[in-house]
């Protein structure tokens, strides 16, 4: 899914666009045995109890994507991709067995989790607007129906006792609350939404650190949740440095990643550019890098990053700037200005060149030109 997809199905979870049919809760205590039931229809919950369930679901899908959003896909030959998700979307959430069933398995696969906590699951039906050439909704004009379960797990604990007065005894005292179901830290959203339609293909997760619930992302999908974009570009770093490094003149390496920022200028708002190995060799290669260098290229990829991986190239490269770092000093430079910084050898002496075409600032104090000589 797409920033914008994601969006377009946020705006769902709003008391007055609220298509929400049912919800199903189980409560699994810290010994990781389910206490108790829950099963309501949605639209007949205390209008402050539907607030805070739709505050749940909002905060499945907030997030970047690469770094607490992850799209799951499923593998040509992976057949057992939401296979549990399924029935619940199915069923509407209405059948009793299909619901505990699914929280078994959660639960024995969440052995590794500390603390009580709930299972919740919100099963939703998104009537599909048209959209206009220039994106525009067509309210009337209803292409397809989107029907999809939310899954949440939320931790239950104890809150921070007070001080609260005690109208019976006419006394301030200490008071323990009762224990409460604090905001999600895993959520799913299946089937994904992939170009405005339903794809039981594709799953969207929600974590909120890095690490929760692999054993229910194993068994739901039967896949892992992969890096994180921040882990993807360390890696990418790696790869460039033990490639590139002391091999290239500052010429050829200032042109490999402006070959790359050139490729981000051609990304657009809802078509995000992925860079594959395949793409990053042709970079490399239209540079000038030797066939020595190509060839550990693909080695060190695949140690770092594997064959297959793609990198989502604004994630990975700063397209608004480059940064030029030698002994006490520190240039970034706008892609524009790439071609006027240079490297240059004088009288024995190396020195790092930006020619100057406009006006100069020192903290925003402009400095005074001086006369050409």
């Amino acid at each position: 899914m797409k920033k914008k997809e994601i969006t377009e199905i946020k705006k769902q979870f709003k008391a007055t666009e609220c298509a929400i049919t049912r919800l199903r809760g189980c409560y699994v205590n810290p010994n990781g045995e389910a206490v108790t039931y829950m099963n309501k229809p949605f639209m007949s919950l205390p209008e402050e109890e539907m607030f805070k369930y739709l505050r749940i679901a909002t905060d499945c899908l907030r997030g970047k994507l690469g770094d607490k959003l992850h799209n799951l896909a499923a593998d040509e030959g992976n057949m057992s991709f939401g296979e549990m998700l399924e029935p619940l979307r199915r069923t509407r959430l209405k059948d009793d067995n299909v619901f505990k069933d699914f929280c078994e398995e959660v639960i024995e696969n969440n052995r590794d989790w500390v603390g009580g906590y709930m299972i919740l699951a919100m099963h939703s039906v998104y009537d599909i607007p048209g959209v206009t050439k220039d994106g525009m909704d067509l309210d009337d004009a209803s292409e397809s129906v989107y029907a999809y379960v939310l899954v949440c797990i939320c931790p239950v604990a104890l809150p921070i006792p007070y001080i609260g007065y005690n109208e019976f005894k006419n006394v301030f005292e200490r008071v323990t609350p009762p224990l409460a179901m604090l905001g999600p830290k895993m959520g799913i959203l299946y089937p994904a939404f992939n170009n405005r339609r339903a794809d039981t293909r594709g799953a969207l997760l929600y974590l909120d650190n890095p690490g929760i619930g692999d054993g229910i992302v194993r068994m739901l999908f039967s896949c892992s949740v992969g890096r994180t974009d921040k882990e993807k570009k360390e890696a990418f770093e790696k790869v460039m440095q033990r490639v590139l490094s002391d091999r290239n003149g500052f010429g050829q390496l200032k042109d490999i990643y402006e070959r790359i920022i050139n490729r981000l200028m051609e990304w657009r708002e809802e078509d995000d550019l992925e860079l594959t190995k395949r793409d990053m060799k042709s970079i490399l290669e239209n540079a000038g890098a030797n066939p020595n260098t190509l060839e550990e290229f693909e080695d060190t990829w695949d140690e770092f990053l594997g064959d297959k991986e793609k990198l989502t190239a604004k994630k990975i490269i700063d397209e608004k700037r480059l940064r030029v770092e030698t002994e006490g000093a520190v240039i970034n430079v706008k892609p524009s200005g790439l071609g006027k910084v240079t490297v240059e050898n004088t009288a024995g002496m190396k020195f790092l060149t930006i020619q100057i075409t406009g006006r100069t600032e020192v903290n925003g104090v402009p400095v005074k030109e001086d006369p050409e000589k």
